[in-house]
């Protein structure tokens, strides 16, 4: 498994950004019983962003099991909210939906404990600013 853990400010805006890591994914479609495999392209703990061999429609309901590390999964469900054909595979990017407190908790445990001064400047990215101009 390779964990990039990579965080991007750029148009990512969100208060608990999603990072980079390509951990396995099981997905299943709402009416299927058979999982398939994927891998994860970003994460945080209200949705996530992954590469599959099949289009998957925006508005599908999936279940998916992430893999966080080797040993810890977590199983969520989520609605598909956009596909992107990125040849040889699609990006497909899901929001989570009834996700329980503990697991965002530990899916944002896994992101701190991976990446702590990345995800602390992302929080307090232009505090130093505001410090100097109350000044």
């Amino acid at each position: 498994m390779t964990n990039q853990n990579q965080f991007s400010r750029g148009v990512d805006k969100r208060y608990i950004p999603r990072w980079s890591v390509q951990n396995k994914i099981l997905y299943r479609k709402e009416k299927n019983s058979t999982y398939q495999e994927a891998y994860s392209k970003d994460i945080n703990s209200s949705g996530a962003c992954f590469s599959c061999p099949e289009e998957i429609k925006p508005s599908a309901k999936l279940t998916l099991v992430l893999y966080l590390a080797d040993a810890v999964a977590v199983e969520v469900t989520g609605r598909v909210l956009w596909n992107k054909d990125a040849q040889p595979h699609n990006l497909v990017g899901v929001r989570f939906e009834n996700t329980s407190e503990q697991v965002q908790e530990m899916i944002l445990q896994y992101a701190f404990e991976c990446k702590k001064e990345a995800l602390t400047r992302h929080w307090f990215e232009g505090w130093e600013n505001k410090e100097s101009a109350s000044k």
